[in-house]
């Protein structure tokens, strides 16, 4: 954070005031825990930013003995991945946040997805962590200072994906030890309709009316198996009823309830393979309802 602050010094004392704007307009910062007081020097001096500030999502491998299997063990690079002093991945929730899996979108810190979900609203004095204090920097001299802060529901915007994120690094340090393509598992494709590809989906219904969504066109690379499933995320649409979905048919249904007029639905589609490990793909159907 202190040579991104470096770097906002220089452009501000170097451009106008609009290209400084604009500079500013590009840079999104995704803060685990906060490990000094640049943070919120610079969200302070430059409120326009934005910048979010985990802290409640810190470490995910589940445990010593996965890591020595599914990684340690694995090939020349697994020898040298260093054993566990405090949490082992600590800052991996800032990469998976823009990993490209069909579920996550960077440019809404609401959607929620491998990196966990974030509020639209700022959230004033949003502390470092305790280290920062012990260390003699007073992060209260840049008060008041705003960052968008985790959601309501903490590490559980990241442990509903867990298992999946498990099974990528896996599968990944399995691929740097097989010499051909087809001696490894990789990720299915999720297609809804005749849409493939990653990007959301966004699609407008109507209350009351029906609406079919289709899977039958994904795929796997490797010719495995797949099993299908359907996901109301209710927390990042608007609407917080209930919604009827059968989970693991090929092809989806979804009733729109009577009084969604106006809101949002986020639908996720889950693809899995039976290979070793299992791989997922993701695609997200945003619905608005009118």
């Amino acid at each position: 954070m202190n040579t991104l602050a470096q770097a906002l010094i220089k452009v501000r004392d170097t451009r106008t005031p609009e290209e400084l704007a604009q500079f500013i307009n590009k840079i999104r910062v995704y803060d685990v825990l906060g490990q000094d007081d640049a943070g919120a020097w610079i969200v302070r001096n430059f409120p326009d930013l934005i910048y979010i500030r985990n802290k409640e999502i810190y470490g995910w491998a589940p445990d010593d003995e996965w890591t020595r299997y599914n990684v340690q063990n694995v090939g020349p690079l697994g020898q040298v991945y260093p054993n566990r002093i405090w949490a082992t991945e600590g800052d991996s929730p800032s990469f998976f946040y823009c990993y490209d899996n069909g579920l996550n979108v960077p440019e809404h810190s609401d959607f929620g997805g491998w990196g966990g979900r974030f509020d639209l609203k700022e959230r004033e004095g949003i502390r470092s962590m305790d280290w920062v204090v012990r260390s003699n920097l007073d992060e209260t001299q840049y008060d008041p200072y705003y960052m968008l802060p985790a959601s309501s529901e903490g590490g559980n915007a990241i442990n509903i994906w867990k298992q999946e994120i498990y099974n990528d690094f896996a599968a990944r340090m399995i691929w740097t030890v097989t010499a051909g393509y087809e001696g490894a598992n990789h990720h299915t494709v999720a297609v809804i309709g005749k849409e493939a590809g990653k990007d959301i989906l966004y699609k407008k219904v109507k209350a009351g009316r029906s609406l079919k969504l289709d899977a039958s066109r994904s795929y796997d690379p490797d010719g495995n198996d797949m099993t299908y499933e359907w996901i109301y995320y209710k927390e990042p649409g608007t609407y917080k009823g209930a919604l009827d979905i059968l989970q693991s048919k090929l092809v989806q249904t979804i009733m729109i309830p009577d009084d969604a007029k106006g809101k949002t639905f986020h639908i996720i589609l889950k693809v899995t393979d039976n290979g070793k490990p299992t791989l997922t793909s993701y695609r997200r159907i945003v619905l608005e309802c009118r």
